[in-house]
Order: C-alpha cells, then sequence, then structure tokens
C-alpha cells in the first residue's frame, strides 16, 4: 500500500529534509516515526528537498508498507513519536503510482522579509531582518522579469544536481503588512538555493543598488557569479506542492 500524507516543520533545527549520518533531519524524524508505529522499516519520499534551516507548511511526501493501519492511526501515532517541531497533517491511501517527488508539477514557496531597524524576538527564525528601506514597487517590478520559462543558472548554487536549468516560474509577488514582506514563488520545480539567490538579487532592487531590469540581464548573463547573495534560509518556507492528477487541499 502506499500512502501520501501532508507534513509541516519547523527547519531551524534540522540539516535539511534528506536523511544524513550523524545529524538530524525531517526525513530521518518521519522515518524513525513510521518505521517505530508500523513496527518495520519505512523510509518516506518528499517532493522537495528542502534545506537546512528551511521550514514547510505544504511539504507531501509518500510511504510505503504492508502495514493494516488507518490514515488516522497513522497521523495519530506518528505525531505521538515526532518531535515538536515537526507534525503530520494529514495522511491518505493513495495509488501505487503516485510519486510525491517525480508527479509533482508545482510547487510554491514563500519567502518573509522584516524591514524594520531593529531585531525581532518573534520572527528572528521566520524572516530576514532587513534594517534598511525597501521600495515595495521596485522589487515588485524586478520580480516581473522573473515570470515566465527561463534559464535560471545564474540563481543557481553550485552543486546542483538538476539535469536543466529551465524552470518555468508561473507567478512572482510581492505583498506587505506592516514592516513584512512577503514574497511567493511559484513555479514547476526549482534549483538548489533558487530562491534564496534570487532574493538576495532583489533585495539589492529593494535597496536601489539596482534596478529592476537587472534581473532580466543577470537571467541572460546565466551567471552566478553576476547576481546577488544568498539570502539566508529561515526567511523561506514551502507552503504547497500540487500534482496534475491529485489534490490535496
Amino acid at each position: 500500500m502506499r500512502f501520501a500524507f501532508g507534513v509541516e516543520y519547523d527547519g531551524t533545527s534540522f540539516s535539511g529534509w534528506q536523511i544524513q549520518k550523524n545529524v538530524r533531519t525531517i526525513q530521518g524524524e518521519l522515518a524513525k516515526a513510521l518505521s517505530s508505529v508500523a513496527n518495520d522499516n519505512i523510509i518516506p519520499i518528499g517532493a522537495g528537498r528542502t534545506d537546512s534551516g528551511v521550514h514547510a507548511s505544504g511539504q507531501i511526501g509518500h510511504f510505503d508498507t504492508d502495514v493494516s493501519r488507518t490514515p488516522f492511526q497513522w497521523r495519530a501515532g506518528v505525531n505521538t513519536i515526532l518531535p515538536k517541531d515537526v507534525s503530520v497533517q494529514w495522511v491518505r491511501l493513495v495509488d501505487d503510482n503516485f510519486h510525491a517527488r517525480d508527479q509533482a508539477n508545482c510547487r510554491t514557496y514563500r519567502y518573509n522579509i522584516l524591514n524594520q531597524n531593529y531585531r525581532s524576538a518573534l520572527n528572528e527564525r521566520y524572516a530576514w531582518l532587513i534594517m534598511q528601506d525597501l521600495d515595495d514597487s521596485l522589487m515588485i517590478d524586478a520580480l516581473g522579469h522573473l515570470e515566465g520559462k527561463h534559464n535560471f543558472s545564474c540563481f543557481r548554487a553550485s552543486g546542483c544536481q538538476a539535469k536543466t536549468p529551465l524552470r518555468h516560474m508561473y507567478s512572482a509577488s510581492l505583498t506587505r503588512k506592516e514592516r513584512l514582506i512577503s514574497i511567493e514563488l511559484r513555479a514547476n520545480a526549482f534549483l538548489y538555493h533558487m530562491v534564496r539567490n534570487i532574493m538576495g538579487s532583489v533585495i539589492q532592487v529593494g535597496l536601489k543598488k539596482m534596478p529592476p531590469d537587472w534581473i532580466e540581464v543577470l537571467l541572460k548573463s546565466k551567471d552566478r557569479e553576476l547576481a546577488g547573495p544568498t539570502a539566508p534560509p529561515q526567511g523561506l518556507c514551502l507552503e504547497k506542492v500540487e500534482f496534475l492528477n491529485y489534490s490535496f487541499s
């Protein structure tokens, strides 16, 4: 049997999604909890391999098992075992051909920026603090250049194992609520550190160090060294994963 599940986590104390030796990972904690409930070895597969320090409110995964449990029993049992910074939201029986990573056709990430001149005790773990004034309108113009199908090599980190740098950015938007700026990026897939590298460049525009059409220049250059720095991980959250033939909303 194959089960799909939704999971949220605070990535602050994790070394990313993927299991690694001698470090704490999301996949590792889920594997331990699932295996304990099943009394069998279970390794879950996730739709996105979030990096160290990155959060998720809408990560989706799947696991295979011959153990008979209801979706409620899986969720309740796993959440009893998982640490407080990881929680399974739901579990559903799916077709055996469902695959959380390979069949995901759209992912949405949100990056939060706290734009004020003092640090925040409540938002420190979930937003990038920028103390200088940011121009929202310039950043919105910059984000517009990302939409469409592009070669995103200029925002691709070294070590990226993707076969192609081509990605389709369906939408790139910005909203502000008082001092909190949220940037939402929705694409078919993302390259290694792509969102954080984009944020590092968009901030340069917001600080008026570069014009909005600089983003287009970067895309055409395909040169990572010309783009801005990599933004810190704590502002990034995987919000939603979409599938062509499955709906988990």
